[in-house]
């Protein structure tokens, strides 16, 4: 690319004498002669070729005195700098060449300076010392010769161009480098979730299990018991979808999403705010609408408790108001716009968070949503979680927005389409046993897990639903116990990870020694298999945990049907 195609660099001259500032012009910003001129025709015969137009690429700014010059170049730094500055050595009454020459370098590190000079009270060494930087300092004589004038502005404003786009460079590489570092974190995470879902959901199970054990033999006995238990359970549940998520997140894959009514989760996100939320912030909620929307209940409960736990962390002390609304709103086509684009026209649900703190700088407003962004201390935050209520946003297909004033608070506005689906209410399980559920054969089962808790929750379920039940502690054991005596049980519950044998090697094993045997796995992760995978375990269903006791019930009995059904065929 040729010189006069780039973007025209910026050239300050800075001299108290205006009469020079034409011979600049002339000899950097020589006027074109007119296609039809006399000029050039001479040009064109002399040069053997077409007219010989201005080859320089330079836009001149002029300066009587130093100080208007530093001024020019803090102007101008950030957003359209100069390359190169000519700075006479002698203007009085102001700075004189040296002193401007400093100022200007320690303002901009990176601009190149020509002193000019044609008599001086200063040596050149002086001038270097003070200056710094003697790459990108050059001396120029007056009266000077227009060549050496061209040849050094072309020189040293091609150097500077040089050394901003290695600059460029740097920070570009810099940027990938960062945002491989966090996708190795994410990798990291990723690995990290699928070895802590096996633990965690193995003691989700135990909770869920023993608090169904206690609903069941409490029943209709003690009300208030009762309902703490429910909501044991309901906890239970929530960080079931919470781990879910961070397995769902790790993979990049997709969470289901179903009817909802989103006037629900944002009261259950409030109740656990307002405990963890210092007393001294009002919280004020407005809550309007009664409308359905298609969307995950966990993700959408998160994002209300980042956005909320935002709003209050921007109240310096403490104290102020937060304001939570949730209502219907019908837009027209443009009538919002979110990064230069419309929102599609229909009926939303807009929920808003409000606060009264600091407000958000005018010149951080649009990286916000950025991964790893914060304006907080370092320790107190991580970046994420505007990042994560942004990335709910977009794969709930709605829009974020956000009103700002340094000092007097913010207001985030999140809108999500409506659904005209019904109300997905939030599945509750009767901890007791329906009367199918219930064997009426007393078939053997045989389970196997590491977890000695899980093991006798599983007694605990199947015994008082009528089967009679062998625990194992490893595989190993129930694949002797399995080839010594294959037609002593009716159904093999395994779960899929134990040391040692695995239960995906128990299942293909007991498939080898009893076809018919109706198997189910049980696992914290059970999305880590293929679907592939499962059907080479040829396994009557995979169960993921933490399992209640209904959904352990059905599945053995639905499995045990179907066995008897395919042998009567």
């Amino acid at each position: 690319m040729t010189q006069n195609q780039t973007n025209p660099e910026r050239i300050l001259i800075i001299d108290d004498d205006q009469a020079i500032w034409k011979s600049y012009r002339q000899v950097l910003c020589p006027t074109t002669p007119e296609p039809d001129s006399s000029l050039a025709k001479i040009n064109e015969i002399l040069l053997g070729g077409g007219t010989q137009g201005n080859d320089s690429n330079f836009v001149l700014s002029f300066a009587n005195q130093g100080q208007d010059g530093y001024q020019m170049v803090a102007d101008s730094k950030e957003q359209n700098p100069f390359a190169l500055a000519f700075v006479d050595i002698r203007m009085p009454p102001g700075w004189d060449g040296m002193e401007t020459a400093v100022k200007i370098r320690q303002l901009d590190p990176d601009i190149e300076l020509v002193i000019v000079t044609a008599y001086s009270d200063r040596s050149m060494e002086e001038i270097v010392r003070a200056v710094g930087s003697p790459d990108k300092l050059l001396f120029l004589h007056k009266p000077f010769d227009p060549d050496e004038l061209k040849q050094i502005t072309r020189s040293m404003t091609s150097k500077w161009r040089m050394a901003r786009m290695e600059e460029q460079q740097r920070h570009a590489r810099e940027r990938i480098e960062e945002q491989l570092h966090q996708a190795q974190k994410m990798e990291a995470i990723g690995t990290l979730a699928g070895g802590i879902a096996h633990d965690f959901n193995n003691i989700l199970s135990a909770i869920m299990g023993y608090t169904d054990l206690a609903l069941m033999r409490i029943k209709g006995t003690h009300p208030e018991v009762e309902s703490d238990l429910e909501q044991v359970r309901k906890a239970s549940i929530r960080a079931t979808d919470l781990v879910r998520q961070i397995l769902t997140f790790s993979r990049r894959q997709t969470r289901e999403k179903s009817p909802l009514l989103i006037s629900v989760i944002i009261k259950e996100a409030m109740k656990l705010l307002r405990a963890s939320i210092p007393t001294t912030i009002d919280i004020r909620e407005e809550i309007s609408s009664q409308a359905t929307i298609l969307a995950d209940a966990t993700q959408l409960h998160q994002l209300v408790m980042n956005l909320c736990t935002n709003a209050y962390h921007a109240m310096a002390d403490y104290s102020g108001v937060l304001t939570v609304t949730l209502h219907d709103t019908t837009l027209a086509e443009g009538e919002i716009i979110v990064n230069n684009t419309p929102i599609a026209a229909g009926n939303y649900v807009t929920l808003s968070i409000k606060d009264t703190g600091t407000g958000i700088p005018h010149s951080v407003i649009a990286n916000i949503f950025d991964p790893y962004f914060t304006t907080k201390e370092k320790g107190k935050g991580t970046g994420m979680g505007l990042a994560v209520v942004k990335g709910i946003v977009d794969s709930h297909n709605g829009a974020i927005t956000v009103d700002s004033e340094p000092g007097q608070g913010s207001i985030f506005k999140v809108y999500l389409p409506a659904s005209t689906a019904g109300s997905g209410a939030e599945k509750v399980i009767d901890a007791s046993f329906s009367v199918k559920l219930l064997s009426t054969r007393h078939e053997r089962i045989m389970v196997v897990d590491d977890e000695s808790s899980l093991r006798e929750l599983a007694y605990q379920f199947l015994t008082a639903a009528g089967y009679r039940v062998d625990l194992f502690a490893n595989a190993e054991e129930a694949s002797n116990a399995l080839t010594q005596n294959p037609h002593a049980w009716h159904l093999l519950l395994t779960d899929l990870t134990m040391p040692g044998m695995t239960g995906e090697q128990l299942a293909i094993k007991a498939k080898q020694i009893k076809p018919d045997l109706p198997i189910i796995i049980c696992s914290g992760d059970i999305q880590s298999l293929t679907n592939k995978e499962i059907a080479e375990l040829n396994t009557s269903t995979c169960l993921q945990k933490p399992i209640d006791s209904t959904s352990l019930l059905t599945a053995v009995a639905e499995s045990l049907r179907a066995r008897d059904n395919k042998s009567s065929d």
